[in-house]
């Protein structure tokens, strides 16, 4: 998964493709195995004694997370070292990364992928992919192809997409693009019937502009994230099964309700011309009366991954908590609910290998504005 954006990521920017050998050293795909369900994995939170000086400016995106259990994310956007990799317990281990626009150097650090000791960094303004070692020693830097919008890194490829209605002329299709390919193959059609309904799945005709996805080399998997329906393909973008749960219509929980009213009243204020003069912002009072009843989408910010054994696991949110639900094949296995108010902003979720990584927004009245939390994934065993 592509993971890890920063809090404030550019919707429409260019995405960058090695015109060499793109996949990280020590990057395995996780295999698509048929896993019996043998009860939901429990989830044990790791407490992470990060040290004042370690903590980031504001928020931790980008961020990511390996098989180990080892974290990096950004600390600074502009003093080096810019990056921290720290142990499962909080532990300082490296720091690397400066601001230029030298070898391994960047100006803004957009989404992270860690593998093993790999780690790639994309730079959205300099249009490089920054390869480096987990220690922090710069591997390559790598001049790409332009693309749409990135969905998902697969192997030696790239999964990718344009909205419906953004360009007059290209289709909104998903596209999956070999390195040095300047077009690639459509992997899933716009007249595929389960992609057709995740496109129209927004309440009162809005334009879908962000599109729930997760992929390996075997399996792909798109989701209408207000109906809750997840939609899988083969290998081959063929549709081949559609599952989900019927839950009720999601609504806002009363902290993101709050957030939103005072949102909407700010935005209604006057404002000033650039004459000096005041002129009434815009009448919120129906969408005010109206924003309780609201339906919302179930998951948001990047909530598809695929664990080790080919599990989905789907990251959503209830009641101002975040919800963890796994499904093995099309099996829904369950639901555990944590204690996290999950950062509404960049991409704040990362899954490798037994590791769970949420970014949590914090209450106004602390002193940070968010946290990171990290769960060990454990597995049921099968009884005797």
């Amino acid at each position: 998964m592509v993971t890890g954006v920063g809090s404030s990521i550019r919707l429409w920017r260019l995405v960058l493709l090695a015109v060499g050998a793109l996949a990280c050293r020590g990057a395995s795909p996780a295999p698509d195995l048929a896993v019996p369900p043998l009860g939901m994995p429990t989830l044990q939170r790791r407490v992470l004694a990060i040290a004042d000086s370690e903590l980031p400016d504001d928020q931790y995106g980008p961020m990511g997370v390996n098989e180990r259990g080892q974290i990096i994310y950004a600390n600074s956007g502009a003093h080096a070292p810019i990056f921290r990799v720290i142990d499962s317990n909080g532990h300082r281990l490296f720091a690397f990364g400066r601001e230029g626009d030298g070898p391994g150097e960047f100006r803004s650090a957009g989404n992270v992928q860690v593998r093993g000791d790999s780690v790639r960094i994309f730079d959205d303004q300099r249009m490089m992919m920054l390869h480096y070692l987990l220690n922090g020693k710069s591997d390559r830097d790598i001049r790409s192809l332009m693309l749409d919008i990135p969905l998902e890194w697969v192997g030696d490829s790239v999964d990718h997409w344009v909205p419906p209605g953004f360009t007059r002329t290209e289709r909104s299709v998903i596209r999956r693009t070999l390195v040095g390919d300047s077009a690639g193959r459509v992997l899933i059609p716009e007249s595929d019937p389960g992609f057709k309904a995740v496109l129209a799945s927004p309440p009162n005709g809005k334009r879908l502009m962000r599109i729930s996805y997760a992929a390996t080399p075997t399996r792909t998997y798109i989701a209408d994230a207000w109906h809750y329906r997840i939609y899988s393909y083969d290998r081959s973008g063929r549709l081949i099964a559609s599952f989900g749960r019927t839950l009720p219509p999601h609504h806002r929980g009363p902290r993101e309700l709050a957030t939103e009213r005072a949102g909407l009243i700010e935005l209604g204020k006057p404002m000033q011309r650039p004459d000096g003069k005041m002129t009434p912002g815009p009448d919120q009072r129906a969408r005010l009366d109206t924003l309780a009843r609201e339906v919302t989408a179930h998951f948001n910010q990047v909530p598809l991954h695929v664990d080790a054994l080919g599990r989905l696991w789907v990251i959503g949110t209830a009641n101002d908590a975040t919800t963890v639900d796994v499904f093995s094949d099309t099996t829904f296995i369950g639901r555990t609910v944590l204690p996290c108010y999950l950062t509404m902003s960049g991409f704040p979720v990362a899954l490798a290998g037994h590791w769970l990584l949420l970014e949590c927004q914090l209450p106004e009245a602390a002193d940070r504005a968010s946290e990171l939390q990290l769960y060990r994934i454990v597995e049921a065993t099968r009884r005797p």
